[in-house]
């Protein structure tokens, strides 16, 4: 009976389109409109027919991922205008059993679920939840970032709730080049190896999270506005928005202290040069000069260029 509801549903659908102005009601005669409000969401003013059929589907799909596995579709009332949906939600259960969708099982094992999923024994429902996102966060750290995973395919057996563990990866993503946007004399070739985003390499969304506090934490630069990422023909550009801090540093003092019988005036002092990046290549230059006592003096260099000619490969020396 139920299966012919969908049925019906898929049919009356077909019949209207409308521009954002078909309505869709839910209705359940076991929860009260509130449960829907605080925990199952959805648009009630669609596009048309079509968009208000893939919104059910996607409700009664969720409701079943989150442990109600007796949701369906009791009843239907549709016209070219409206439709309401009289659904049946039913207790939440709380274990499930997943099998595999169409997961590449080296992806189970690099994501921590396989055996969640291949192991065939009931888990909690939330940690299903659990696993899917797992999916969805190693597909973005690998060049996926669109990736979405679902459970599907549900079946109640002897009061055993079981679904099926589906991915949709999308297209593959790489870095084009960083755009920079605001006044900084840092290189591209710095920021590149540093944020280690360079063009042609997977994209790794964990990486691009992570772009504001890396250059934050930087002592000659800092970001004007959150970094944005423009995706266009299988490739992701940065924008970085950028300015340089103050933080390189000179000081000199110098003094003189009379010289014993028959000797010049004595010359005393210290100096310090501190440089920060004066190349937009992240180098640091440190120099600390003293003499503070006839015949003793003391000097400091410090010297280190974390990129020569824009690879990841640097110098880092101390001389005293």
């Amino acid at each position: 009976m139920r299966i012919g509801l969908v049925i019906l549903l898929l049919l009356v659908f077909k019949v209207s389109f409308g521009q954002n102005n078909y309505s869709l009601q839910v209705v359940s005669g076991d929860k009260p409109a509130e449960f829907f409000k605080k925990h199952f969401s959805y648009s009630s003013h669609q596009k048309d027919s079509l968009h208000a059929n893939q919104e059910a589907k996607d409700l009664l799909n969720k409701l079943r991922s989150y442990g109600y596995a007796g949701a369906s579709i009791d009843s239907i009332k549709a016209d070219t205008l409206r439709a309401v949906i009289y659904i049946y939600v039913g207790e939440k259960l709380e274990n499930i059993v997943l099998r595999n969708g169409n997961v590449d099982e080296r992806l189970l094992g690099d994501a921590g679920v396989k055996n969640a999923v291949l192991s065939g024994k009931p888990i909690k429902v939330s940690e299903a939840q659990s696993v899917k996102q797992k999916l969805i966060v190693r597909c973005e750290n690998t060049g996926y970032p669109f990736a979405s995973a679902r459970l599907d395919s549900f079946s109640q057996t002897n009061g055993i709730f079981t679904a099926r563990v589906f991915l949709d990866r999308h297209d593959e993503i790489r870095y084009d080049t960083l755009h920079i946007l605001g006044k900084t004399k840092v290189k591209k070739a710095f920021l590149r190896n540093y944020l280690g985003i360079k063009p042609g390499k997977i994209y790794n969304e964990a990486t691009v999270k992570k772009i504001t506090q890396r250059i934050n934490s930087l002592q000659f630069l800092e970001t004007i506005q959150p970094h944005t990422v423009e995706f266009l023909n299988g490739k992701a550009k940065p924008n970085l928005y950028l300015k340089d801090k103050k933080a390189s540093q000179f000081d000199f003092l110098v003094g003189f202290l009379p010289g014993s019988a028959g000797q010049k005036l004595l010359v005393t002092g210290e100096a310090t040069l501190h440089l920060l990046s004066p190349f937009g290549m992240g180098e640091e230059f440190y120099l600390k000069w003293q003499k503070l006592q006839p015949k003793t003096q003391t000097l400091d260099i410090k010297v280190n260029y974390p990129y020569i000619i824009g690879i990841p490969l640097g110098i880092n020396a101390n001389f005293d």
